[in-house]
């Protein structure tokens, strides 16, 4: 007897988004939704899409990171929601550092959750698309995990807005992935129960960083100081430059590396002037593919 397929499937569904027929894989359908596809996490995604039949939706680009541009995902089918983003700055509640928020608001994932049929959903964070992936899984009576990164720490001056929007998610929900024994920390503080949740750690592709080849930069003196971020008050690179002026200050000879760009790039570099920094190396905004190739570590 062949084998069946244990996965139910509706054939005017299997279609991947570029045409190819699925009706002949048997895998589970899995959807992901993010708002944007971090190029560091593409290797999850394509270990995801090794096990399950994975479409990867995400609502839409911000501004301060330009070189996120949807990348290929193998294995897996990636579209964008139809959807809006708000920027506005908002001011930190201590040392009054402004920075901009963006709010995705993607009605687009519904649809295209009705279209896909996923068999279950995966939904970044706590916000408006796990609202949505939770009603299409309550729906279609499919399950629902949220996957989740956030600490008492960092959620610590949220709002009354999102407050109401994490405590009704947290009524609704009952999967959880978190990053942690933090993350697992913050949930258990909103009520969920820590059967509830599945703990993993952050992870890397580690052959990126193994594989062989020649250097892009050869840098001297060593050792080398590397700084990767945007270029915005809020990181306080401004003090890194402070405590390297004072170690330089002492004799000590080292190189600093900075990749990243952002409207105070200018400003930064006009204090590494200031200090009478050497060997500084500022990169500005670097490809996320060319960052681990540029091999700043010595071999």
């Amino acid at each position: 007897m062949p084998d069946e397929c244990p996965v139910a499937r509706d054939p005017a569904r299997d279609g991947d988004w570029d045409g190819r027929s699925l009706a002949e894989d048997c895998r589970p359908k899995v959807a992901l939704l993010v708002n944007v596809v971090a190029p560091y996490r593409v290797p999850i995604y394509e270990a995801l899409a090794r096990s399950f039949r994975l479409t990867l939706l995400y609502g839409g680009g911000e501004d301060n990171r330009s070189m996120w541009s949807a990348p290929e995902v193998r294995g897996a089918a990636v579209k964008r929601s139809r959807g809006f983003v708000f920027k506005r700055a908002q001011r930190a509640r201590r040392g009054g550092v402004w920075e901009n928020r963006y709010l995705h608001i993607t009605p687009g994932y519904l649809p295209d959750l009705w279209r896909t049929r996923p068999d279950a959903v995966i939904t970044n964070e706590m916000g408006f698309r796990t609202l949505v992936a939770l009603l299409y899984a309550t729906v279609c009576r499919k399950p629902a995990w949220i996957w989740w990164g956030g600490t008492l720490h960092t959620e610590r001056f949220i709002g009354r807005c999102r407050r109401l929007v994490r405590s009704v998610i947290v009524g609704w929900a009952k999967r959880w992935i978190s990053y942690g024994d933090s993350s697992t920390e913050y949930l258990e503080s909103l009520g969920v129960p820590r059967t509830d949740i599945v703990q993993i750690q952050n992870a890397v592709d580690e052959q990126a960083f193994v594989a062989g080849g020649p250097r892009a930069l050869d840098l001297r003196p060593r050792p080398v100081v590397l700084c990767v971020g945007r270029m915005v008050k809020l990181k306080g690179i401004q003090h890194l430059l402070d405590a390297c002026a004072l170690v330089q200050g002492e004799g000590v000879r080292f190189t600093l590396v900075m990749i990243g760009d952002g409207p105070e790039r200018e400003a930064l570099e006009r204090r590494v002037r200031e200090l009478g920094l050497e060997d500084v190396h500022a990169l500005g905004e670097v490809a996320p593919d060319q960052k681990i190739r540029l091999r700043l570590h010595p071999s």
